[in-house]
Protein backbone atom coordinates (compact mmCIF):
# COMPACT_ATOMS: atom_id res chain seq x y z
CA UNK A 1 0.00 0.00 0.00
CA UNK A 2 0.64 3.89 -0.23
CA UNK A 3 2.38 4.57 3.12
CA UNK A 4 6.03 5.41 4.55
CA UNK A 5 7.27 3.52 1.92
CA UNK A 6 6.10 5.74 -0.54
CA UNK A 7 7.29 9.24 1.12
CA UNK A 8 11.15 8.54 -0.03
CA UNK A 9 10.31 8.60 -3.30
CA UNK A 10 9.31 12.29 -3.34
CA UNK A 11 11.49 14.79 -5.06
CA UNK A 12 12.99 18.26 -3.68
CA UNK A 13 12.47 20.55 -6.47
CA UNK A 14 15.26 22.91 -4.93
CA UNK A 15 13.15 25.55 -3.61
CA UNK A 16 12.17 24.26 0.04
CA UNK A 17 8.79 22.31 -1.13
CA UNK A 18 9.09 18.55 -1.67
CA UNK A 19 6.98 17.26 -5.10
CA UNK A 20 3.98 14.97 -4.41
CA UNK A 21 4.57 10.94 -4.07
CA UNK A 22 4.50 8.58 -6.64
CA UNK A 23 0.93 6.96 -5.50
CA UNK A 24 -0.33 10.69 -5.62
CA UNK A 25 1.35 11.51 -8.81
CA UNK A 26 -0.89 8.20 -9.99
CA UNK A 27 -3.83 9.38 -8.63
CA UNK A 28 -3.57 12.72 -9.81
CA UNK A 29 -3.19 10.99 -13.32
CA UNK A 30 -6.22 8.75 -12.69
CA UNK A 31 -8.41 11.69 -11.95
CA UNK A 32 -7.41 13.79 -14.99
CA UNK A 33 -7.78 10.74 -17.26
CA UNK A 34 -11.12 10.14 -15.55
CA UNK A 35 -12.18 13.38 -15.71
CA UNK A 36 -11.23 13.99 -19.46
CA UNK A 37 -13.78 10.91 -20.09
CA UNK A 38 -16.41 12.36 -18.05
CA UNK A 39 -16.36 15.04 -20.40
CA UNK A 40 -16.37 13.51 -23.63
CA UNK A 41 -19.09 11.29 -22.23
CA UNK A 42 -20.57 14.76 -21.55
CA UNK A 43 -20.37 15.48 -25.65
CA UNK A 44 -21.61 12.50 -27.08
CA UNK A 45 -24.54 12.27 -24.92
CA UNK A 46 -25.25 16.33 -25.43
CA UNK A 47 -24.55 16.05 -29.43
CA UNK A 48 -24.30 12.36 -30.64
CA UNK A 49 -26.28 9.84 -28.50
CA UNK A 50 -29.11 11.46 -26.06
CA UNK A 51 -28.78 9.25 -22.88
CA UNK A 52 -29.89 10.34 -19.54
CA UNK A 53 -27.72 7.55 -17.94
CA UNK A 54 -24.64 8.47 -20.53
CA UNK A 55 -24.83 12.16 -18.87
CA UNK A 56 -25.42 10.41 -15.19
CA UNK A 57 -22.39 8.56 -15.84
CA UNK A 58 -20.37 11.61 -16.95
CA UNK A 59 -21.05 13.95 -14.34
CA UNK A 60 -20.35 11.44 -11.99
CA UNK A 61 -17.06 10.60 -13.45
CA UNK A 62 -16.18 14.42 -13.55
CA UNK A 63 -17.36 15.14 -9.82
CA UNK A 64 -15.63 11.99 -8.49
CA UNK A 65 -12.29 12.98 -10.89
CA UNK A 66 -12.13 16.22 -9.16
CA UNK A 67 -12.61 14.50 -5.52
CA UNK A 68 -9.27 12.07 -6.85
CA UNK A 69 -7.07 15.06 -8.20
CA UNK A 70 -8.16 16.97 -4.50
CA UNK A 71 -7.65 14.02 -2.25
CA UNK A 72 -4.15 13.47 -3.44
CA UNK A 73 -2.76 16.26 -3.65
CA UNK A 74 -3.52 16.92 0.09
CA UNK A 75 -2.16 13.39 0.46
CA UNK A 76 0.75 15.39 -0.64
CA UNK A 77 0.72 17.43 2.73
CA UNK A 78 -0.07 15.42 5.07
CA UNK A 79 3.35 12.87 6.20
CA UNK A 80 3.08 9.71 7.39
CA UNK A 81 -0.69 9.61 7.17
CA UNK A 82 -1.21 10.06 3.51
CA UNK A 83 -2.49 6.93 3.09
CA UNK A 84 -5.58 7.66 4.94
CA UNK A 85 -6.74 9.79 2.02
CA UNK A 86 -4.81 7.90 -1.23
CA UNK A 87 -6.50 4.41 -0.13
CA UNK A 88 -10.00 5.93 -0.42
CA UNK A 89 -8.90 8.37 -3.04
CA UNK A 90 -7.90 4.93 -5.14
CA UNK A 91 -11.30 3.39 -4.17
CA UNK A 92 -13.74 6.20 -5.17
CA UNK A 93 -11.46 6.39 -8.60
CA UNK A 94 -11.71 2.73 -9.02
CA UNK A 95 -15.41 2.52 -8.07
CA UNK A 96 -16.39 5.74 -10.27
CA UNK A 97 -14.24 4.54 -13.27
CA UNK A 98 -15.82 1.10 -13.36
CA UNK A 99 -19.27 2.57 -13.20
CA UNK A 100 -19.15 5.21 -16.15
CA UNK A 101 -17.15 2.12 -18.02
CA UNK A 102 -20.17 -0.08 -17.61
CA UNK A 103 -22.75 2.48 -18.36
CA UNK A 104 -21.05 3.96 -21.62
CA UNK A 105 -20.45 0.27 -22.72
CA UNK A 106 -23.97 -0.24 -22.42
CA UNK A 107 -25.10 2.67 -24.02
CA UNK A 108 -22.86 2.90 -26.57
CA UNK A 109 -22.02 -0.79 -27.75
CA UNK A 110 -23.85 -3.48 -26.13
CA UNK A 111 -26.65 -3.14 -23.76
CA UNK A 112 -26.04 -6.69 -22.50
CA UNK A 113 -22.95 -6.11 -21.47
CA UNK A 114 -21.34 -5.61 -18.23
CA UNK A 115 -24.54 -5.75 -16.33
CA UNK A 116 -23.05 -6.14 -12.85
CA UNK A 117 -20.19 -4.22 -13.16
CA UNK A 118 -22.22 -0.88 -12.39
CA UNK A 119 -23.40 -1.78 -9.45
CA UNK A 120 -20.41 -2.58 -7.83
CA UNK A 121 -18.73 0.46 -9.37
CA UNK A 122 -21.13 2.24 -7.20
CA UNK A 123 -20.58 0.03 -4.12
CA UNK A 124 -16.73 1.17 -4.88
CA UNK A 125 -17.28 4.65 -4.51
CA UNK A 126 -19.88 4.63 -1.94
CA UNK A 127 -17.07 2.39 0.07
CA UNK A 128 -14.36 4.82 -0.68
CA UNK A 129 -16.28 8.19 0.73
CA UNK A 130 -17.24 6.08 3.75
CA UNK A 131 -13.41 5.62 3.92
CA UNK A 132 -13.05 9.31 4.43
CA UNK A 133 -14.57 8.54 8.01
CA UNK A 134 -11.05 7.11 9.38
CA UNK A 135 -8.75 10.32 8.63
CA UNK A 136 -11.90 12.25 9.40
CA UNK A 137 -12.26 10.88 12.86
CA UNK A 138 -8.93 9.75 13.70
CA UNK A 139 -5.72 11.47 12.06
CA UNK A 140 -5.62 14.19 14.91
CA UNK A 141 -4.81 11.25 17.70
CA UNK A 142 -1.53 10.46 18.75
Amino acid sequence: MAGEGDERQTRDFGDGAVGLTVGSRLLVAVGAVEGAAGVALAAVAAHAVPSEALGNAATLLMVHAGVVVALALLAGHIGRRAWMLRLPAAVIALGAGLFGAAVAVRVLAAPDALGGVAPVGGTLTILGWLALLTPALFAGRR
